[in-house]
């Protein structure tokens, strides 16, 4: 439990921090990424928000084990 406590709590702000990048960036997803010409392979926009939350979850773990 004494372990657990750190990782949570990195795991929690990492997200957090995650969030409102994600809060501050998306008007510049409607003004300039969105009519982009992307090649057919870009992964769709649903994949992003799952690929970053693991990707944050990984770093809070990491951040509360040093």
């Amino acid at each position: 439990m004494r372990r657990a406590l750190p990782i949570v709590a990195f795991v929690l702000l990492c997200l957090a921090v995650g969030w409102v990048s994600g809060l501050t960036t998306e008007a510049a997803l409607v003004g300039w990424y969105r009519p982009l010409a992307k090649p057919s392979w870009t992964p769709p926009d649903a994949a992003f928000p799952i690929a970053w939350t693991f990707l944050y979850i990984l770093m809070g773990i990491a951040a509360g084990l040093v």
